[in-house]
């Protein structure tokens, strides 16, 4: 948590430092406990992410997000996986249909009704089943 927990007043959420103030206003739809250094936010319907200073640093675009583990954040938008960085680049494009982290550094990927593997830490496929389409890895 890093010091801040979300909490939630008048139906709208922010954070709480380790003194127990407010240090995040309450103007979010959700928020979830800081991974990373950040924290994903629902504003408007959509996910984004704050640093610690509470300064929205990816702005909400996606219908679904996961905690930043590694530098990096599963993400969804148009109903596909993709991958983020903290910068909010897109180390993989929303192509994927599923993506489940299985261990550590590992995601298993979905696309064209095919599997494949993703190792997170090499920022590559591990392995791949025929037909997967390997797709568009962002520079």
């Amino acid at each position: 948590t890093q010091g801040f927990a979300p909490v939630m007043e008048n139906k709208k959420w922010g954070y709480i430092n380790g003194l127990g103030r407010l240090s995040v206003p309450c103007k979010y739809e959700f928020a979830y406990p800081f991974s990373d250094s950040l924290a994903r936010v629902k504003l408007n319907g959509l996910f984004g992410y704050i640093n610690l200073t509470g300064r929205m640093v990816i702005a909400p675009q996606f219908t679904q997000a996961h905690d930043f583990k590694n530098g990096l954040a599963i993400i969804v938008k148009d109903g596909k996986y993709g991958l983020i960085d903290k910068t909010g680049k897109f180390i993989v494009n929303c192509i994927w249909t599923d993506a489940k982290p299985m261990q550590k550094n590992l995601l298993k990927v979905s696309m064209n009704d095919k599997m494949a593997y993703y190792n997170l830490t090499a920022r590559t496929y591990l392995w791949q089943e025929e037909g997967f389409a390997e797709g568009a890895i962002g520079k």
